[in-house]
């Protein structure tokens, strides 16, 4: 069917934006730490 391959790159693009959100997240973690310390 040609659902099958919409699913997919729907199903990838999400777990690309996913991993780039944690990255973004991860990095403003360590600069609102960051600021704390010092």
């Amino acid at each position: 069917p040609f659902f099958v391959p919409v699913l997919m790159h729907v199903f990838l693009a999400t777990f690309k934006e996913v991993k780039r959100y944690r990255q973004e997240k991860a990095k403003f973690l360590a600069r609102t730490t960051k600021v704390k310390v010092s």
